[in-house]
């Protein structure tokens, strides 16, 4: 069940956080490629059907051992675009297929293989500047409402909502330098008795779409390393 939990942790960016600060250079903004600036976010360029985009990711370890990467097609889909592709990520060893297998078990989906690659399916949506609406992977799914504010500068709020009807209000505070965007979210006082503490910290750039050219993103409840993810797509 590890390797489920890295996977979510590398994809998902999970809302439930004790609210340590971290600085951002923690994160490694340097390492960050710069795209889009502030003045320049108002006017991305339309998504074509069938765009396809893939980030790397890294993280230590776990993350050179796996080799995670997300792979997805973009569709324009009424008012927002539909993405959906496939978490993929290497399997150590010979036995392959055994190894999908017992994934399928855990998971109830087939796990197709690519070489020594398992594809698990992945389904998101956004809107039509680059602003995530929600995420599914696996048996999880959660919405963001009415976007997950980013690209936002200045304070965004944002109602998170899990698969179980579990909701988080949350208040997403932005800086754009240079065609990096940093951003920290925190709770919303206002709709969590007082508590403004930070549960997550992200330095960013996004390309001409406005969507994620490369991120490093922490989830300050569990005190582990920043997940980077780099655009190859």
């Amino acid at each position: 069940m590890r390797l489920f939990v890295l996977l979510i942790a590398a994809v998902l960016q999970s809302a439930c956080n004790t609210g340590q600060t971290v600085s951002f250079k923690k994160l490694q903004p340097e390492v960050i490629r710069p795209g889009l600036t502030a003045a320049q976010i108002g006017r991305v360029a339309p998504v074509p059907n069938g765009l396809r985009k893939v980030w790397q990711y890294r993280g230590g370890q776990a993350f050179d051992t796996f080799r995670p990467q997300l792979d997805v097609r973009l569709r324009t889909a009424g008012n927002g675009v539909a993405w959906r592709g496939n978490f993929k990520f290497r399997i150590p060893g010979a036995n392959v297929r055994e190894i999908a297998r017992q994934i399928e078990a855990v998971t109830g989906r087939k796990a197709p293989i690519e070489g020594n690659f398992a594809l698990l399916p992945v389904a998101m949506s956004s809107d039509r500047k680059g602003r995530i609406t929600s995420f599914q992977f696996l048996r999880e799914k959660v919405t963001y409402a009415p976007h997950d504010c980013q690209n936002v500068v200045g304070k965004c709020k944002s109602l998170w909502r899990d698969g179980n009807g579990q909701t988080r209000h949350v208040i997403v505070e932005t800086r754009e330098e240079g065609g990096r965007w940093f951003a920290t979210v925190r709770l919303d006082p206002a709709r969590n008795l007082g508590s403004a503490r930070a549960i997550e910290q992200r330095v960013y750039s996004v390309d001409r779409y406005g969507i994620y050219k490369d991120a490093s993103i922490i989830d300050l409840e569990d005190g582990e390393a920043p997940i980077f993810m780099r655009s190859l797509q």
